[in-house]
């Protein structure tokens, strides 16, 4: 009987260090360790740049009435708007919740692999254009 007794008191007692950990204010401020989560945030941070680049090419090209300049700087601008457009799909991409039905490492691999390509485009596409 005296386990039984500790079993039932367990369950009425409160853990008072358990609750505070729990609460909502305590978890809302907790950082995700996601590594799919900060890879999106990090591609996020990377379109927020190619916009503010873009509009500095836009004002370069309007300032600037010389014709190569404007050329090159179209060019430039032209492969920006690409590389946001393509950082964009694979930001769509990544699905931050893993499904339990599928291996959390086949899954990780499978973005590695994405994530990989889409520099190697980025980087052969940027020595041509650059």
């Amino acid at each position: 009987m005296g386990i039984d007794n500790n079993w039932q008191g367990m369950e009425q007692q409160e853990d008072k260090d358990l609750s505070a950990l729990l609460s909502m204010k305590k978890i809302s401020n907790l950082k995700t360790h996601n590594p799919l989560q900060k890879i999106k945030s990090s591609l996020l941070v990377n379109m927020a740049w190619a916009v503010l680049i873009c509009i500095l090419y836009i004002v370069i090209i309007v300032v600037f009435p010389i014709w190569p300049v404007r050329l090159t700087i179209a060019l430039v601008f032209a492969f920006t708007v690409w590389a946001l457009f393509t950082a964009y799909q694979q930001y769509k991409n990544i699905v931050p919740t893993v499904s339990a039905n599928s291996p959390l490492l086949t899954e990780l691999k499978r973005h590695h692999a994405s994530i990989i390509q889409w520099m190697h485009t980025q980087l052969r596409v940027a020595l041509f254009i650059y």
